[in-house]
This record gives structure tokens, sequence and C-alpha cells, in this order.
């Protein structure tokens, strides 16, 4: 029978993936064969035994941000005997999803001028931990909209000290979602 890993396996992740490493197990009998590993989400069950050979790393992929996640790992000798799970310690995805663009966005009036305060009004912006709106006209510097307006859809007035430098002609105006990461 394999011993048992005597490390605990180590984490590191990016976006979607965590790649996970142990130390070798030693088996004094007829040698050893494999690794099998498995994966959990926060409290759910373990799932997805994986044999990988004789690796002593395995990168996970298509994880969830924000979810935290614990690994086992444990070997087989050429027997089919197998020693006992080693668990790791937990380790929690960052975020590194962005939020999605809006869906739609609108500007009344559509024929504004530089002293009015134009509204603009958005919908579909996504992302699990969405923590604000901001706007910014032509390529401008980004402008907070006051979470009282609306994150994922909503409207807002530009005041008019935002417009009133502006040359006549046409402006873009843009609108995007901040998460809690920053994206």
């Amino acid at each position: 029978i394999p011993n048992t890993l005597t490390g605990t396996p180590a984490f590191s992740s990016t976006a979607g993936s965590i790649t996970a490493n142990w130390s070798a197990s030693t088996d004094g009998g007829c040698g050893l064969d494999h690794y099998e590993v498995t994966l959990k989400k926060n409290s759910e069950p373990w799932t997805t035994y994986l044999d990988v050979g004789n690796k002593l790393t395995h990168t996970f992929t298509g994880l969830s941000d924000q979810a935290t996640y614990q690994l086992a790992v444990r070997a087989f000798d050429k027997l089919g005997n197998r020693s006992s799970w080693k668990y790791s310690s937990a380790i929690t995805i960052g975020d590194y999803t962005p939020p999605t663009a809006p869906e739609a966005v609108s500007i009344s009036p559509q024929g504004w001028t530089n002293n009015l305060s134009p509204t603009i009004s958005w919908t579909g912006i996504t992302d699990t931990n969405l923590q604000k709106a901001q706007y910014q006209i032509d390529s401008g510097a980004w402008m907070d909209i006051p979470t009282a307006s609306g994150m994922a859809s909503g409207s807002y007035v530009i005041p008019s000290a935002q417009t009133q430098d502006l040359t006549d002609g046409e402006h873009t105006i843009a609108v995007r979602g901040i998460d809690s990461a920053g994206m």
C-alpha cells in the first residue's frame, strides 16, 4: 500500500483555475502507479476524481470566481492499493471576471447641448460583486455614478458642470460597471 503523502498539497490560482502541487508518495512493495485527485467547491460534495498519472501537479480549470476550493490527493500502487487521502487547506479564488458591458445605453434628450444636463440610462451590467457604475464623456476621466441612481441598471443626470465646457459637435458617453476587485 502506498504511503499517505507527507506534505499538505499547495495551491496557486489564476483566473478560473487552480494549480495544485503535492509531494511524492512512496511504495515499498510493487511500486507507485498513479495519483488520483479530487476537488470540492465551498461545502459541496467531493466530485470529479481524476487519474493524473505520475504527475505531482494538476491544474483544475473552469472554476468560479469568489468560490472556496479544497483538494484531496491519494496514491495508487501497481496492484491497485491506495493510500489515504491527503487534504489541502482551502483556497478562495479571487474575482478575475470584470462586469459585463451594459446591454443598452441611452441619452436624453438626444439633441442635448453643452448648456443642458443630459440623462444617461443603462441596463444589463452583470457581475456577482458589482460595486458601482461609472460614466465617461469622450476620453475623459471615468466619473462615479451615485449608487442610489443604480448599478446594474439605472439612470443619472450628468451635472452641467461636466458638460458646459464641451465644444459643439458629437460626443461619446460611455457607461461601465466596477466590481469589488476594481475591474
